[in-house]
Parts: C-alpha cells; sequence; structure tokens
C-alpha cells in the first residue's frame, strides 16, 4: 500500500462511512475483503453478513464482519441483542492476541429490562470478555437518541465482569491539537468541567493515578495504554480472557477508541512497541507517571 491508496482509503472513510453513508460500492467491498482477509490471518474466522434493508445489523458497521469460527452461537446473539447498545454497535472483535480479542462496541442503552441486560451479557461472555474499559466522562445520557448508561452503573447485571473506567475526551476536543501547533505534552482537558461525572478507576494495583487530572493529555493516553496492554498480557482471570473497549456511541467519539486498538494491534506484531509503552517509556513531563 502506497500514500495515494492511504490518502484514498482515508478520504473514503472519512467522507462516507465515518458519517455513516454505507453505500456498498465495488472499492467498499475491496476494502472490507481485505480486512477481513487480514484479521483470517490471525485466526480462523467465519464472516457476518450486515445486508443493507431489514436485514441489517448495524448501519456503521461493515458489510462482511468477521468472527472467530469457533464461537458457533455468536450470530444468533448479535441478532437478538444489537438493538441493546447504542446505534445497535454490537460487541465486534477487531484485534487477536494468543487467543484473546480485543472488542469494540458502543455502550448500552438504558432502560432495558432484565432480560435484554442479559441477552447482552451472554454476548460479552460468547468473546470471553472478562474486562470493560469505558471512556465514557458521563455515567448516564438521556438526550434524544442517547438514552444510554454504562455497565458500571448497571453492574447487577454484570457482576463478572471487571471495570475499568477511564474518561477520555471525544474527537471533538483534539480540534485542540492543531491550534496547539500539533504538540500533545502541553494540551490539557479540562476533568473539572461539571459535565465530568466519571472519576478515573481501575481494579487492579498500577500507576498512581490519583492526580491524573492535572496531567496532559499524552499522559493520561499512555496510562491507559499502558493498563490495557498490561490486562492483555497478564489476563485478569484467565490466560484466554479478553476486553471490550467503549465510549458513548461508537461515533465521532468512537475516533480514540480506534486510533487505541491500533497502537494495539502495532503492539502485537512489533514487540518492542510493546514493550516500549507497557513499560511507560513515552514522553512525560512528570517521572513519577512514567
Amino acid at each position: 500500500m502506497n500514500g495515494d491508496s492511504l490518502e484514498k482509503l482515508f478520504n473514503y472513510y472519512t467522507l462516507k462511512v465515518a458519517k455513516g453513508h454505507r453505500t456498498i460500492t465495488e472499492y467498499y467491498l475491496s476494502v472490507n475483503e481485505k480486512c477481513y482477509e487480514l484479521l483470517s490471518r490471525d485466526n480462523e474466522m467465519s464472516e457476518l453478513l450486515n445486508k443493507e434493508g431489514s436485514d441489517e445489523l448495524c448501519e456503521s458497521y461493515p458489510y462482511k464482519i468477521a468472527y472467530p469460527t469457533h464461537i458457533k452461537n455468536y450470530p444468533s446473539l448479535v441478532s437478538s441483542c444489537k438493538d441493546h447498545r447504542l446505534r445497535n454497535r454490537f460487541p465486534v472483535p477487531v484485534v487477536f492476541y494468543k487467543d484473546k480479542y480485543v472488542c469494540r462496541s458502543s455502550t448500552i442503552r438504558n432502560y432495558l429490562k432484565d432480560e435484554e441486560y442479559e441477552c447482552d451479557c451472554k454476548t460479552l461472555k460468547s468473546l470471553s470478555i472478562s474486562s470493560i474499559f469505558n471512556f465514557m466522562i458521563e455515567k448516564n445520557r438521556d438526550k434524544e437518541e442517547y438514552k444510554a448508561t454504562t455497565e458500571s452503573v448497571k453492574k447487577e447485571h454484570y457482576p463478572d465482569l471487571h471495570q475499568f473506567l477511564m474518561p477520555y475526551p471525544g474527537v471533538k476536543f483534539f480540534i485542540q491539537y492543531k491550534r496547539n501547533n500539533y504538540r500533545a505534552d502541553s494540551l490539557f482537558y479540562n476533568y473539572d468541567h461539571p459535565r465530568n461525572k466519571v472519576q478515573l478507576t481501575i481494579p487492579i494495583d498500577f500507576e498512581n493515578v490519583k492526580q491524573y487530572h492535572v496531567l496532559p493529555i499524552i499522559e493520561i493516553t499512555g496510562l491507559y495504554l499502558r493498563t490495557m496492554l498490561r490486562v492483555l498480557a497478564n489476563p485478569m482471570q484467565n490466560k484466554h480472557s479478553s476486553i471490550v473497549l467503549h465510549c458513548l456511541s461508537g461515533w465521532y467519539s468512537d475516533q480514540n477508541k480506534a486510533c487505541t486498538t491500533t497502537i494495539i494491534r502495532v503492539s502485537k506484531y512489533y514487540p518492542c512497541f510493546f514493550l516500549f509503552l507497557y513499560q511507560g517509556n513515552i514522553q512525560s513531563t512528570n517521572k513519577e507517571y512514567t
């Protein structure tokens, strides 16, 4: 892949797919097929077709969704539970590492019935998910189509899952990155804003995170990545424990999650980069957090 093809791909995603205009074109299908092929190199995969019209599972997901072949009940679970998460963005595995999956989704809808939460939980368990990394800065959202909550609020329905609450700004915040002359080491997010209702919660002994809200965003990003990589390298329950990452809707604010999973994928194929992040050797202005 050269620079021109990358530019074409990024432009297509930015102008079409990322804005919900999932038009099935020949180019779209070729990209989708290539992604499926690459995922199949990591694991034996089966395809779940996300057709347009009445059979559509999620308007912003690919036409062909890859899932591990050995999870026989995944298609039926998705069909039954796809409406239980915002914008129907149900958990999908996107990175495979030593029989573990890094999955993506949106958060759960609010006001579900008990059996609907149970169905959603079964989908997570089918992927062997034991830890949830939640990047939302709010516990609930009650505006229009965004009637949503989190697994930490409804924890009685998710008793076996480790909840990592990692409040992180949405994509609109990073306009400031450009305004800041593309310098991340002096870019700060206002965690003291009244809208931010979530406190950083990491259910393992790791780094001193009490003062996270005064750190530049690059150090917070490094802290979050190191935590996720540590859980992947040393699962909290068993060697097959997987993780899921989500923010609110899995829409525009979902871009930071896409970047996170991309870095995890790079870490998988380049162990030196994995150690680089895992050991905390990132650009930092505070030695206590490196």
